[in-house]
């Protein structure tokens, strides 16, 4: 028998830096993406943001769909492709504005976090400079909190403890990231 194991706790508050984390990762491909693209992500995030204030948790699935299918083609007709470096990037960001409407379930929020770490990645295929990665890695421990955070938000008021457990995760998978920094070729 498999017991179910309850969802941690989810708030207001938990949600808001879930938008803001979001966010701030889609932010250094201003320069990579269409602007528009940006931008309407940042609006749906800022409605989702607007929906949880106001208590409502569904988005009408007609409204989502035609979203979806304005986005695609609006991506096709600025980008001329779903695939290659600007194409995936820019449907990748669409579908994380996308997915921020429709997220209701704890698991939507961490498909929404594992999202957020591979806009980061993306951003590396742009440039690899000192300040950009040193954002890039400020955004993966904000990912890392906010992925932990809710697990402790019920039996702790502060952002601490989650800080704490967020660098250590991060510490311990450094000598994988440096494995894999080895064993596989490197881009350019």
């Amino acid at each position: 028998v498999n017991p179910k194991i309850p969802d941690p706790q989810v708030n207001a508050k938990t949600e808001f830096g879930l938008l803001l984390t979001l966010a701030l990762v889609i932010a250094p491909h201003i320069s990579h993406v269409p602007l528009w693209i940006l931008a309407l992500t940042w609006i749906l995030i800022a409605w989702r943001g607007w929906m949880i204030k106001r208590g409502l948790r569904h988005t009408n699935r007609w409204i989502l769909n035609l979203l979806a299918l304005a986005s695609f083609a609006g991506v096709w007709l600025s980008v001329r492709s779903f695939v290659g470096l600007t194409g995936g990037t820019s449907l990748l960001i669409m579908m994380v504005g996308l997915k921020v409407l429709e997220a209701n379930s704890n698991r939507d929020r961490h498909i929404l976090l594992l999202l957020a770490y591979f806009l980061v990645v993306t951003n590396f295929m742009n440039t690899q400079d000192i300040g950009p990665a040193l954002y890039m890695a400020l955004l993966v421990v904000l990912i890392t909190w906010t992925m932990v955070q809710p697990q402790l938000a019920k039996n702790l008021q502060s952002g601490r403890p989650a800080l704490k457990i967020s660098f250590q995760l991060i510490v311990q998978s450094l000598p994988l990231m440096l494995i894999l920094w080895i064993l596989f070729p490197r881009l350019g």
